[in-house]
């Protein structure tokens, strides 16, 4: 009946959002760039491959850490100095010759998360 309706059509649409969450993670994954997300207390919810990568830490290892203890200094100094609130872009130098663009968006009340993303995207020096 009508219980029986309600109940295929949640199922459906959870499989629907089910698959759209795979397909983001998957693109999250795959993106060039590194992207962090971290909570107001600092610990890291979101790190792409490129991100562990960028970090030096083997993959999974950033997911629940503290940005404070889990990146290395030059990266944590880097993402600080960052404006606030964000949505700018700044270009740092990590190593001699190694710059790394930086934008950053905090997450505000209009969203259900709260926190601040940081996408990271290595330049390449023009020759």
């Amino acid at each position: 009946g009508n219980l029986e309706q309600r109940v295929e059509e949640q199922t459906r649409a959870l499989r629907l959002n089910l698959h759209a969450l795979s397909v983001a993670h998957d693109v999250l994954e795959q993106l060039p760039l590194a992207v962090l997300g971290f909570d107001g207390s600092g610990m890291i919810a979101i790190a792409n491959r490129m991100a562990h990568r960028m970090a030096d830490a083997p993959i999974g290892a950033l997911l629940g850490a503290m940005v404070d203890t889990a990146l290395p200094s030059s990266l944590r100094d880097a993402i600080s100095a960052l404006p606030n609130p964000g949505n700018e872009t700044v270009t740092v130098e990590f190593a001699i010759g190694q710059h790394t663009e930086l934008w950053s968006h905090y997450l505000d009340e209009s969203t259900p998360a709260r926190g601040r993303i940081v996408v990271l995207r290595p330049v390449v020096p023009l020759r």
